[in-house]
């Protein structure tokens, strides 16, 4: 093969391999001895929620010396979410470990008006029909379909069933008075059967 003016190596260049921590160093957590006893309660009390119960953890052990890849090892979580956790509690301590506000819209429905809809849809029905539809609700009150649909699901709202899983009976008179309780600004719904 011809040579194109590349000359073969003549020379090898040898390379000194350290032992180096892999990745960028990791701040020394410390915790005092309040930080301690009160993230092993956090971690050991059956009523703490799992998420916050997992941080607690994370935290001790990093404490303990080990590095993320351990942590998250022994814990079943990933790397970024310890280092996560780790650095947050370095930074702010206690009160890092605590869930950040989502991002995203604040609710616009307020707590009383879904109330009022989850009660006016268990214990009431529209005059001429069966059950409540999401598009006759949504009429009534003045909130989107999409919107009561949310509501319902997330309250498990079935406005076709009665107390047992059953649909209703068309004939059945209704259990109480409908929208007791609504608000000042939902008063303006038309009168429901059975009132």
């Amino acid at each position: 093969m011809p040579n194109f003016g590349h000359h073969p190596r003549t020379t090898t260049k040898t390379h000194r391999y350290t032992q180096a921590q892999p990745g960028r160093p990791k701040v020394t957590l410390v915790l005092t001895t309040d930080e301690q006893a009160h993230l092993e309660q956090v971690q050991s009390h059956p009523g703490t929620a799992q998420a916050v119960a997992r941080r607690a953890a994370a935290v001790l052990l990093c404490a303990r010396g080990l590095d993320n890849k351990a942590v998250a090892r022994v814990l079943g979580l990933g790397q970024a979410t310890v280092g996560r956790w780790r650095q947050r509690f370095i930074t702010q301590r206690l009160a890092g470990l605590a869930d950040a506000p989502r991002t995203g819209a604040p609710r616009t429905i307020r707590a009383d008006v879904v109330s009022a809809i989850v009660v006016a849809t268990r214990e009431s029905r529209p005059a001429p029909a069966a059950h409540w539809t999401t598009r006759e609700m949504a009429k009534r009150t003045g909130l989107s379909a999409s919107s009561i649909g949310r509501i319902w699901r997330a309250h498990g709202v079935l406005p076709y069933a009665d107390d047992h899983g059953r649909a209703p009976d068309a004939g059945a008179a209704c259990r109480a008075p409908p929208l007791a309780g609504m608000p000042a600004a939902m008063s303006k719904m038309p009168a429901m059967a059975g009132t």
